[in-house]
């Protein structure tokens, strides 16, 4: 991941940065990856939960992994696509 510094403001007392953000298909894969292994650990506690934990927690905080998974996924399939029209 490249971040590179675009523009600089300020406003209503505060400094707004802008950045360009270049990813690659390694680093999205990474995250991926990342997020499987956090998924596979809520999986493991909403099968069999600790004492005191709250379920919906649990399954709210899957809902919210499941999603940001389709998102990584979508970058990932924008690389095959951008691969099979160059």
């Amino acid at each position: 991941m490249i971040t590179k510094l675009v523009n600089v403001r300020y406003e209503d007392g505060k400094r707004i940065a802008t950045q360009e953000v270049a990813h690659s298909k390694s680093d999205d894969l990474f995250t991926l990856a990342n997020l499987q292994r956090r998924l596979e650990s809520i999986l493991s506690l909403i099968a069999e939960p600790p004492a005191g934990y709250d379920a919906a927690r649990l399954e709210a905080e899957k809902a919210d992994i499941v999603k940001e998974m389709e998102l990584i996924e979508g970058y990932i399939a924008g690389y095959d696509t951008q691969e099979e029209t160059a």
